[in-house]
This record gives structure tokens, C-alpha cells and sequence, in this order.
């Protein structure tokens, strides 16, 4: 029990902010909403500009995007990139894989942070793959969730119309979007 304690307190006050925040403990299991039918990796893959999302950790950042791509073993590499608030742009570079038998669009990120190795669900809810895209992980903490949301688009703006359409998506689905925040991406670099 110690061991777990230790891991949670590295995990919620990492440099930088946690993985997890702690005050958004919701007590139950975690929710499974449908995800995108006949989901199309190879239509997915490319760069998504995060529009709206769940705050995962305490950073100020803006221009935050990620690239899904294949690598050369053909597995799917997810580069994401923001830049801080102190101007420095970062970029982090994770896996995506299925596990045996499991729904194309719920895809699991294995994320290396400093030292620990942590396996993250991430599953698909809704695409057009041309405009929009609605993205759902939970973690699930003995009888706790922590859930995060992300509505990502192709371009650095989406229409309100399409916000508002996904997120009663999730309010349908019993996914609180309450917290949910706008994502700058405001005086970003054109090569970024």
C-alpha cells in the first residue's frame, strides 16, 4: 500500500504538473461510451489541432496538436507538441496499439513519464476524419475515475456548432463537460 501511495504522489506532483488531478476524483467506475463505428485508422492518421478538452495538468500551454502517424515498424506513433508559457515548445513522442480483439477506435497509448511506464486507454467517440474528432480516456483508481475529453479538429479553429454537437455527445454519454476549457492557439508559429 505504501508502494501505491508513493506512485500516486509522484504522479500527481511530477514537474510540471501530475498525471492525474487528484481533485477531479469522481467516485464509480468509468464510463463507456460508444466509440466511432467502422473506425478508419488511415483516414485518422495526421496532424490534430486540440480545440477544447479536459484539463490533464496544471501547465499553461497553447498551440497544442498531435500527429498520428506509422513508423517504420508499423505501429502507430502519436508526436504531440505545445509550446509553454515561457515560449519553450515541447514535443512528446508515445506509442498506440490495440490489444488482441478490441474495437479499432479504442486504442490504448503506452507513455513513458521519467521512469514510470503507464499504459493509457484512448478511445475514438465521433470522426469525420476531415474536420473533427472526439477523444475519450479514463483511468480507473480502485473505486475512483479520472476522465479526460479532447475535441480535436484539422484546422486551428471548429465551428461552435460542431463543439456543441460533440459535447452533448458526451453529456448524453453521462460525461461531465462542465470542466471542459478552450485550447489556445492563438500566435502560433506557421511551421508548428
Amino acid at each position: 500500500m505504501l508502494e501505491l501511495f508513493v506512485v500516486l504522489l509522484i504522479l500527481s506532483s511530477a514537474e510540471g504538473g501530475g498525471l492525474f488531478d487528484f481533485e477531479r476524483l469522481i467516485y464509480g467506475n468509468c464510463t463507456e461510451p460508444p466509440v466511432q463505428e467502422n473506425f478508419n485508422i488511415n483516414k485518422f492518421l495526421g496532424k490534430w489541432y486540440e480545440i477544447e478538452k479536459t484539463p490533464e495538468m496544471s501547465l499553461e500551454r497553447r498551440c497544442n496538436q498531435a500527429t498520428y502517424s506509422f513508423n517504420s515498424e508499423g505501429k502507430i506513433t502519436v508526436l504531440y507538441q505545445d509550446i509553454l508559457s515561457n515560449g519553450r515548445q515541447r514535443n512528446f513522442q508515445c506509442d498506440a496499439y490495440w490489444t488482441k480483439g478490441s474495437d479499432p477506435a479504442k486504442m490504448k497509448m503506452k507513455i513513458k513519464y521519467y521512469w514510470l511506464l503507464h499504459s493509457a486507454p484512448l478511445w475514438v467517440l465521433s470522426t469525420d476524419y476531415e474536420h473533427y474528432a472526439l477523444i475519450y480516456s479514463c483511468y480507473q483508481l480502485f473505486y475512483w475515475h479520472v476522465d479526460y475529453t479532447w475535441i480535436l479538429s484539422r484546422e486551428r479553429q471548429l465551428d461552435q456548432g460542431t463543439v456543441t454537437k460533440l459535447k452533448e455527445i458526451l453529456t448524453s454519454n453521462g460525461i461531465d463537460t462542465a470542466k471542459m476549457i478552450s485550447s489556445d492557439q492563438s500566435m502560433c508559429p506557421e511551421d508548428f
